[in-house]
């Protein structure tokens, strides 16, 4: 009667021929030592080899060391499947353009960045958007190489809901995408942060913060005029600044530059500040404005019906245009 069942008898040496010489050998061996040494002979006929190649694989097998020394692989260099970074050579670059415009962070640390998108949506986009296909396993390995961290939410603020806040995410997002294929320059600010001078205590990396408020529609309807050129204006919807790109491009870059420096003077901050720049490319250039800004100042009688500023029809309360009036030499 067969020691093996008629599938086993086919499979056998189905796989044997896909072996090396030297693992065929090894492999009918082991086999063999499965049966009486009676049966050695059956080994040899199902798998289509010679007796003495049994005996052999048998003194292969004798000569192995205790511990195991593996032999390189049999495969030839450059063999199987290729990994997806030289598929696709420009995936880094990709990645990051598609996590571009939903990406938040700490202005404080540049190491902590976060996205609201999904693995298996950002799979989507770069297959939608750069034709790259990957499974969610090689975007979770683009996010852990990019620092990007998943988040538990804190239950640390009051709860508020802002209507209309994907929409305006939405509307900004559509603004750059225009005015990026016209090729106009799109420009991120932040004016609530400011710094204590004089010779008081500062942490390494801890600032004290105090909002700062200015009237940005006077001050645009000037730059508007001097220019001769409309400008676009779209806010972040309120308790959104954390996706203003400045917070999580520049700020970190700046805290790290002035970092544990006692603030002395205005122009020990202008030093520290320009000094700011990454092996990325970042430069910095900074400007010290003299103007005193008088406080409780009010807007002329007649502003809102000589103003230049048009509000959108769409979420008015976020977006408008400084239009262009007379040009000022």
């Amino acid at each position: 009667m067969p020691a093996y069942s008629p599938e086993i008898a086919q499979a056998m040496p189905k796989y044997y021929a896909t072996l090396s010489e030297k693992d065929q050998r090894r492999y009918a061996a082991i086999e063999a030592l499965k049966l009486p040494r009676a049966e050695h002979r059956y080994i040899a006929q199902v798998l289509g080899c010679s007796l003495k190649t049994v005996r052999r694989g048998r003194a292969d097998l004798a000569a192995l060391p205790a511990a195991p020394q593996y032999e390189p692989a049999v495969r030839q260099p450059g063999g199987g499947r290729k990994g997806y970074a030289v598929t696709h050579p420009d995936i880094d670059t990709q990645f990051l353009a598609v996590l571009q415009e939903s990406t938040a962070g700490d202005p404080m640390d540049d190491q902590v960045v976060w996205t609201d998108l999904t693995p298996q949506a950002i799979a989507g986009l770069l297959a939608e958007q750069h034709q790259v296909r990957v499974s969610k396993s090689v975007v979770r390995k683009l996010l852990q190489k990019h620092h990007y961290r998943r988040r538990k939410a804190q239950k640390k603020q009051t709860l508020k809901t802002v209507p209309h806040r994907d929409a305006q995410f939405g509307k900004i997002d559509a603004l750059k995408a225009a005015f990026r294929s016209a090729g106009n320059p799109i420009i991120s600010f932040d004016t609530k942060k400011k710094e204590s001078l004089g010779n008081l205590y500062r942490a390494g990396h801890l600032y004290t913060r105090q909002e700062l408020h200015t009237y940005d529609h006077e001050d645009l309807q000037k730059l508007a005029d001097a220019l001769g050129l409309e400008i676009r204006i779209a806010h972040y919807p309120p308790y959104c600044s954390k996706y203003n790109p400045i917070e999580h491009r520049l700020f970190p870059h700046v805290a790290r530059a002035c970092q544990g420096v006692i603030f002395t003077s205005v122009a020990l901050v202008k030093e520290l500040m320009a000094r700011t720049h990454t092996r990325q490319g970042l430069q910095v250039v900074v400007d010290i404005i003299e103007t005193v800004y008088q406080t409780g100042r009010k807007v002329a009688n007649d502003f809102k019906a000589t103003m230049r500023i048009v509000f959108d029809q769409v979420l008015p309360q976020w977006n408008c245009r400084a239009l262009p009036g007379k040009t000022v030499i």
